[in-house]
C-alpha cells in the first residue's frame, strides 16, 4: 500500500506541472493562430520554457534540502496558487502574460527537480517502468485538461474560473503535504546501492560531475539520443494543428483531434511503454531503436500524404492517435533510460545527472518548438513535415549506434 500510495502522490505532482504546460501549449496557440497571429510570434512563445533548459543550474540546491522536501515542494505549490491567480489581473495587460508564463515556468520546472529525485530515491530500478508510468501519464493528464479540455469548452470555461480552479488545486495540494505525514519524504534505505563503475571518483562540484559527463562516451550518446528524441515529434505536433485551422478545420474539431484523442492515445502509449520494460523485461535500447523506426515510418507516409488527407477528419483523428501511441511509449521508455542512468551514479549526483539529462530533452523540443514556425513560413507546410521526418531518421541512425553502451541496460537478474 506504501508503493502505491507513493506513485498516486508523485503522480498527482506531474499532474499539476502538466496543467500549465498544457495551456501554454495546446490552447495558447489555438487561441493566437485564430486571432490571426503570425506562426513566428506564436513559436517564439515558447520561450518561456527556458527555465526548464536552466534548471540544472539551481538543481543541487535540493540536495542542501535534504530533510525539508516536503517545504520545497510545498512552497512551489502555494506559488504557482498565487501565479494562477495572478492571471486574472494579468490577462488584461498583454505585456504581463510573458512574464507570468515564465515564472509559472520556473516555479514548475523548480516542482520537477523535487519531484523526479523524489521518484528516483522511492522506487527501485526494476520499477522505474512503472514509475515513469505515473510521470509520464500524470504529466499528460495534466496537459489533456489545461490545453484539450479548455479547447474544447472553450465557450462554457472562462479563464478567469480556469485560473481559480488550477489555483485552489494548487493550494489544496500544498496543504495536503505540509501537514499529511506522507512516505514520499522518507528516505528508502532498502533500495539497492548505484552500480556506476566509476564508484570511487569524488564528484566535488558541479563543473567536475559536468565534465566527467561530456567525457564519457555512454554519457555523451544518451545526451544525444534524448535532446533529438523530440524535436521531430515537437515540429509535427506543433505544426500541425496550425495547418488544420488554415485548412478551415473548426477550432472543437482540432481540439478533439489533437488535445482529446491524441492525448488519450499518447498516455494508452505511455502506459503500454512501462508496462513493457517493467513486466517484460524487455531491453531499453531495442525498444527505443523500434519504436524511432515506426515513428519515422508513421510520419513519412503523412507527410508524402498530406494533400491527400487534408479535409478528411476520420483519417486525421487515426494519424494523430498512431503517432502519440508511439509517442507515447518513446517517451516512457526515455524517461525510464534516463533514470537507469542516473540512479546507477553515486546518490550526491543523481539529482544533477537526472536534470542535465532532462534539461537536454526540453532543449531538444525548444529548439525545434520556438523555429518551427518561422521554419514553416518560409518552406511551406509540406518541406516542414518531410524535415520532420530527416530529424527523426536521424534519431533511427542514433539509436543504431548504441550497440556497446551499457549504461541503460535493464539489468536481468534483480534479487
Amino acid at each position: 500500500m506504501t508503493k502505491i500510495r507513493i506513485f498516486l502522490e508523485i503522480s498527482f505532482l506531474y499532474f499539476l506541472q502538466g496543467m500549465p504546460y498544457g495551456f501554454q501549449v495546446k490552447y495558447l496557440p489555438l487561441l493566437m493562430r485564430y486571432y490571426g497571429h503570425e506562426l513566428s510570434v506564436i513559436s517564439l512563445m515558447n520561450l518561456v520554457s527556458l527555465p526548464w533548459i536552466l534548471k540544472f543550474t539551481w538543481a543541487t540546491l535540493f540536495d542542501r534540502f535534504e530533510g525539508y522536501e516536503r517545504f520545497w515542494i510545498s512552497g512551489c505549490l502555494i506559488s504557482l496558487s498565487i501565479t494562477s491567480l495572478l492571471f486574472n489581473i494579468g490577462s488584461g495587460i498583454a505585456s504581463l502574460l510573458p512574464l507570468l508564463f515564465l515564472l509559472m515556468s520556473f516555479l514548475s520546472a523548480s516542482l520537477d527537480i523535487a519531484v523526479d529525485a523524489l521518484a528516483m530515491r522511492s522506487f527501485d530500478e526494476k520499477d522505474l517502468g512503472y514509475c515513469n508510468i505515473g510521470h509520464i501519464v500524470g504529466y499528460k493528464v495534466g496537459i489533456l485538461c489545461g490545453g484539450g479540455m479548455l479547447s474544447i469548452f472553450n465557450l462554457h470555461i472562462s479563464l478567469y474560473t480556469f485560473a481559480f480552479g488550477v489555483s485552489l488545486v494548487y493550494f489544496i495540494t500544498a496543504v495536503y503535504f505540509i501537514f499529511n505525514d506522507s512516505k514520499l519524504f522518507k528516505k528508502n534505505t532498502s533500495l539497492e546501492k548505484s552500480t556506476v563503475m566509476d564508484r570511487k571518483k569524488d564528484f566535488g562540484s558541479m563543473k567536475e560531475t559536468s565534465i566527467w559527463i561530456i567525457s564519457t562516451p555512454e554519457q555523451v550518446w544518451l545526451i544525444a539520443f534524448v535532446f533529438l528524441y523530440k524535436m521531430g515529434e515537437q515540429g509535427f505536433t506543433s505544426i500541425y494543428p496550425l495547418h488544420l485551422i488554415d485548412e478551415g478545420m473548426k477550432l472543437t474539431h482540432i481540439g478533439m483531434v489533437t488535445g482529446i484523442v491524441g492525448q488519450i492515445f499518447s498516455i494508452v502509449g505511455s502506459s503500454f511503454g512501462g508496462f513493457l520494460v517493467s513486466r517484460y523485461r524487455i531491453g531499453l535500447k531495442s525498444l527505443l531503436l523500434w519504436i524511432a523506426f515506426c515513428k519515422w515510418m508513421l510520419l513519412m507516409a503523412y507527410s508524402f500524404h498530406l494533400k491527400i488527407i487534408t479535409n478528411n477528419l476520420i483519417l486525421h483523428v487515426i494519424i494523430e492517435s498512431s503517432f502519440q501511441l508511439l509517442a507515447g511509449m518513446m517517451t516512457t521508455t526515455t524517461f525510464t533510460a534516463m533514470m537507469v542512468s542516473s540512479k546507477r551514479l553515486p546518490p550526491e549526483i543523481q539529482t544533477f545527472h537526472f536534470t542535465v539529462l532532462s534539461a537536454c530533452e526540453v532543449l531538444g523540443k525548444l529548439c525545434m518548438k520556438s523555429s518551427a514556425g518561422t521554419i514553416a513560413e518560409h518552406i511551406g507546410y509540406y518541406k516542414f513535415f518531410v524535415s520532420c521526418c530527416c530529424i527523426d531518421f536521424a534519431l533511427v541512425l542514433v539509436a543504431l549506434g548504441n550497440k556497446r553502451s551499457s549504461c541503460i541496460d535493464v539489468k536481468q537478474k534483480i534479487d
